[in-house]
């Protein structure tokens, strides 16, 4: 799940670091499940218009950034069993193609890249709005 406000729909956008969180929910042992989120990464948003069409998206995610709170289990995370960071230290997404509906739902289709192997996957997504932000004045 990716989570952001979206500033400079028209231009080059990139995230803003204290609004924008990379995170995540799986399945733990068939029982419970765990959150966590990724705190190293770079978004950038290329928009030509307001359309979406030829709007591209590329998310650069350092691996070790790994959190979900519980230190040991991050760093088994981190471990050749799950991530293996210090072979693959970044994972990537590059959109190919963006579907929004009237309700302001919509889908990112896209390449991700992880482990060195890159899966066609689709994102769900919902646009919240833009509007004048209150510190930089700009529309987001």
């Amino acid at each position: 799940m990716i989570t952001t406000n979206l500033s400079a729909l028209a231009a080059i956008w990139k995230d803003d670091p204290d609004h924008t969180r990379i995170g995540f929910e799986v399945k733990h042992a068939g029982l419970s499940f765990v959150s966590g989120y990724f705190s190293d990464f770079d978004i950038s948003v290329r928009q030509a218009n307001d359309d979406y069409k030829n709007t591209h998206i590329l998310a650069e995610v350092q691996t070790t950034s790994i959190s979900t709170g519980v230190v040991a289990r991050d760093n088994h995370l981190r471990s050749p069993d799950f991530f293996n960071v210090e072979v693959f230290p970044l994972m990537t997404f590059k959109s190919t193609k963006i579907k929004m509906e009237k309700t302001r739902k919509g889908k990112i289709y896209g390449d991700l890249t992880l482990h060195g192997v890159t899966q066609r996957i689709e994102l769900e997504v919902l646009l919240i709005g833009k509007r004048k932000s209150p510190v930089s004045k700009k529309t987001q």
